[in-house]
């Protein structure tokens, strides 16, 4: 990466995080608070209504409630998960995952008197009250039997998975048709924010947010998402009726989600009932069941790590829950897949950055020698551009003429140097979004004094090394070979000079993954530049330059 890469990227850089990162909130207006969600927010109907959204009812039937007092701890080596009878997730607890490094407090969400999940259940506009028929190791069984339905619901915690899967059979046993309509309620507690304080405010345009809470969605095969933060409180949400594939809440390293498995998603709405929860109302395709006939719904719930190997296990394209951008994402996913080679032939991610780095540099040597073979040629004709300069300088369309000239003789390309440098502002791009997205970078060791490669290096050692290496890695570029001492040439020198210490300063509180990367890029590109430059000086020799001429 040259210095003229190094330039493009700041400048990208500040675009990148200022007109197409979102904010981490938004203010919207929003309506006059009504009344507490808190009470509607236990819900159960249990008379014919009409069909809508499955909005919390102030009622909770006896038997709703009964079951609902009724708790079961189901673990794996994965998950510990609280529910009760009815189903329900009261408390998810991660297993092995540390909320902070060197931790022994485990990631875990607790929902108290509310739950995760409600499920509800119609026939023919009734909603449907289970029993609960048996709770065994990891698994519960409920039913619902009347003279027109039989209904069974089977909640198994699976092993070696972050999920939780349910299936509902429903046997029609009346003499006339039967209308199934299944209705999802989530929730999830609006986590207070971390603040960003002292130097870091002043980059916190420039710095990703350490963590985010949003709910997210998959429709039409893309990534939608939306911070809770965000949301107006008590307004009414608008529905998503375009097909929706699955829906949940994400952090940034976890996802707690609802995949339907063999139904659709007829309407979705995101809401935010009071100020510390949000809510997905999920709405499923209505099924009509004639006498004796039985239907099935299988839906999962995946409660556990944006970890790309767990989500594919899912499937339904689960692994776009992870960011890496609609239009970089395929180049984020080559990457993370040959990290995660690496890191599998070394078990350490540091180290697996640095063998990225040298994969990558490898892959673009060909774009940079060309981009060097263009600067150089450029430089070798940079006396005869005076001399036509000088020349035509009262006739700018003759000037013209005559560089063209000039260029296609000589078989120069002005922007020969520069192409080959804007091919690589996909991979800087897609790298980013890896080294800040991925769950492996999460409290991932390098050694010493870096124990997490996704948070800022906390002594400035990477940023500072990888500005004393850009330093010199500027020291091999070609300069202006023309003999002048014009404004322009002490403005690119002035450049030259500060770049490295303006990018230095961008990156000391980006992920130290990501300096790390920057690190090692620079101290391959300084063996690149010299083994060109020694190549070059050879094959195309540099032009002597005649010193400047002292104004009068």
């Amino acid at each position: 990466m040259d210095f003229r890469t190094l330039i493009g990227i700041c400048l990208m850089i500040i675009v990148y995080f200022v007109f197409v990162v979102p904010p981490a909130t938004q203010d919207r207006p929003s309506p006059e608070p009504d009344e507490s969600s808190s009470s509607r927010e236990q819900a159960e109907l249990s008379a014919p209504t009409e069909r809508k959204a499955p909005q919390p009812d102030r009622v909770v039937r006896p038997e709703i409630s009964e079951l609902r007092r009724k708790n079961f701890v189901f673990s794996t080596d994965r998950l510990r998960l609280g529910l009760n009878a009815l189903g329900e997730i009261q408390s998810i607890e991660v297993l092995n995952y540390a909320v902070e490094p060197q931790s022994e407090e485990q990631v875990a969400w607790d929902f108290r008197d509310r739950a995760f999940n409600e499920t509800r259940l119609f026939i023919n506009d009734r909603q449907v009250v289970f029993s609960l028929k048996e709770a065994s190791e990891n698994q519960i069984r409920l039913e619902a039997r009347s003279s027109d339905f039989v209904i069974e619901r089977l909640i198994e915690l699976q092993p070696n998975a972050y999920a939780l899967a349910v299936t509902d059979r429903v046997k029609n046993t009346a003499l006339t048709r039967a209308i199934v309509d299944l209705q999802i309620l989530l929730r999830k507690e609006i986590e207070d924010e971390k603040k960003v304080e002292g130097i870091q405010r002043f980059f916190a345009f420039l710095v990703p947010p350490a963590d985010y809470q949003q709910a997210v969605w998959l429709q039409n095969s893309n990534l939608k998402k939306d911070f809770l933060s965000s949301l107006a409180i008590h307004k009414e949400p608008d529905p998503i009726t375009e097909l929706v594939g699955w829906s949940g809440f994400s952090t940034k390293y976890f996802f707690l989600g609802f995949i339907p498995l063999n139904a659709s998603i007829e309407e979705l709405r995101i809401s935010r009932r009071s100020e510390d929860w949000a809510s997905q109302e999920l709405r499923l395709f209505q099924r009509q069941l004639l006498p004796d006939e039985t239907t099935e719904y299988r839906y999962t719930y995946y409660l556990g790590p944006k970890r790309m190997q767990e989500l594919e296990k899912v499937g339904f394209e689960l692994g776009k829950v992870i960011d890496f951008g609609r239009w970089i994402g395929p180049i984020s996913r080559l990457l993370l897949t040959m990290l995660t080679i690496f890191h599998s032939w070394i078990p350490n991610y540091g180290i697996a950055i640095i063998l990225l780095t040298v994969f990558v540099k490898c892959l673009l040597f060909p774009l940079t020698y060309k981009s060097a073979v263009s600067m150089r040629k450029l430089s070798i004709v940079q006396p005869k551009m005076k001399e036509i300069r000088d020349k035509f300088k009262n006739d700018q369309k003759r000037m013209q003429t005559e560089m063209m000239a000039l260029y296609r003789k000589e078989k120069v390309n002005p922007i020969g140097g520069c192409l080959p440098i804007l091919l690589q502002f996909p991979i800087f791009f897609a790298l980013y979004r890896v080294f800040y997205e991925s769950f492996e970078m999460r409290h991932a060791e390098f050694f010493w004094w870096i124990q997490d490669l996704s948070a800022r290096d906390p002594w400035f050692v990477i940023p500072v090394l990888m500005t004393f290496l850009m330093y010199f890695q500027q020291k091999l570029m070609p300069m202006p070979t023309t003999g002048e001492d014009n404004e322009m040439v002490r403005i690119q020198k002035a450049m030259f000079k500060w770049m490295p210490i303006m990018f230095g300063v961008f990156m000391l509180f980006f992920p130290s993954g990501l300096t790390l990367y920057f690190l090692s890029n620079a101290a391959i590109s300084i063996a690149q530049q010299y083994f060109v430059n020694k190549r070059l000086d050879v094959i195309m020799p540099r032009p002597e330059i005649k010193p400047a001429k002292p104004k009068s």
